[in-house]
């Protein structure tokens, strides 16, 4: 791709643009052309979510602007993403066709270009609780409850959920995790 320099370029702006047929006369169009900063995607909160989709994604970085935002999934089709500020945005995660790792790139002009920043988005599939033990314990908390189940990952993510309380869990395999009760 051709490079332009000067301040518009290097620190985004508006410029006209107009067209020559013979490389002398321009037209006077009044049209113009917005330089922006290149966006950047430095994180993602969460770094992972389940493969049907649907899971909230804060994309961190910079040079976000309303107007053309899109987050793409990999080779996955683009979705729009709403602006939080110049450095955050959220997008939903689209349904992937399997489970793995794929770059998160942004695009602030439509999707004609996206970022190149290379920060990774995990598919996984969504923990799934089939029995417990305990499933009685005091009110006053403190009962360790082992999880059975399937697709636990080993994560500083992994949580266990009783009401609206959320703890630790302590990850024993892809199918049990350990919990320990907070107060009721």
């Amino acid at each position: 791709a051709p490079t332009v320099d000067g301040p518009a370029a290097q620190m985004g702006g508006h410029v006209p643009l107009e067209v020559s047929n013979n490389a002398q006369d321009y037209s006077q169009s009044a049209l113009t052309f917005e330089y922006r900063p290149e966006a950047e995607v430095h994180a993602l909160m969460p770094s992972a979510g389940d493969v049907g989709g649907g899971t909230l994604v804060v994309v961190d970085g910079r040079g976000y602007v309303s107007g053309g935002l899109l987050c793409r999934f990999g080779a996955l089709a683009a979705v729009a993403a709403t602006i939080v500020s110049d450095e955050q945005l959220q997008c939903v995660s689209p349904p992937s066709e399997g489970l793995g790792m794929l770059a998160v790139e942004v695009s602030v002009n439509g999707g004609s270009e996206f970022s190149r920043s290379g920060v990774v988005y995990r598919y996984e599939r969504m923990a799934t609780p089939s029995l417990l033990a305990p499933s009685v314990g005091p009110i006053l908390g403190g009962t360790v409850v082992s999880v059975e189940g399937s697709d636990f990952s080993s994560t500083l993510a992994l949580k266990c959920r009783f009401g609206m309380v959320e703890v630790a869990a302590a990850f024993v395999s892809s199918e049990l995790v350990n919990c320990t009760a907070p107060t009721g």
